[in-house]
């Protein structure tokens, strides 16, 4: 009866790491789950190789991984869980601090754009068409009428 029960609870175990996926977790929340995991399946008597464990962390990660996923897949000497998960923990790191980079630089694009929007209003919001630029008149290059610019012709 014991038996039965054991192989079971392997069985759901191994059935368990195979389906765990890193989803929106933490690098280091995916990596204690798969850990746990494997430390579970050791304390039944059923322990996971290095190679197996790797497999299934790899398999678990979600695309923005899958470059490193790549190489380290083929690399000539197999990686050890340990050095894994400090790869993949610096490449989280590397990878959030790259993506708060870019929304920085949105973010200020964002700002300079709206900035120049605004002066533009403003300065051109209660004036005559020859003052919005200085005391040159506009004259369309489209249709050659003063007024407006060729962007807004009418």
């Amino acid at each position: 009866m014991y038996a039965g029960r054991s192989r079971v609870r392997v069985m759901t175990l191994k059935q368990k790491i195979s389906n765990f996926k890193k989803g929106n977790q933490s690098m280091d929340k995916y990596l204690q789950g798969i850990k746990a995991i494997s430390d579970e399946l050791s304390i039944i008597d059923h322990p996971l190789d290095e190679t197996d464990l790797v497999i299934h962390t790899l398999n678990g990660l979600t695309n923005e991984y899958r470059e490193i996923s790549a190489a380290l897949r083929s690399r000539e000497s197999p990686i050890v869980f340990a050095e894994l998960h400090e790869k993949l923990m610096d490449f989280e790191t590397i990878h959030h601090r790259a993506a708060q980079e870019a929304a920085d630089i949105v973010s200020t694009a964002n700002v300079v754009t709206r900035n120049k929007a605004d002066h533009y209003r403003n300065n051109n919001r209660d004036s005559s068409p020859t003052q919005r630029t200085g005391e040159r008149k506009i004259v369309c290059q489209f249709c050659d009428k003063p007024g407006h610019v060729a962007k807004n012709c009418y």
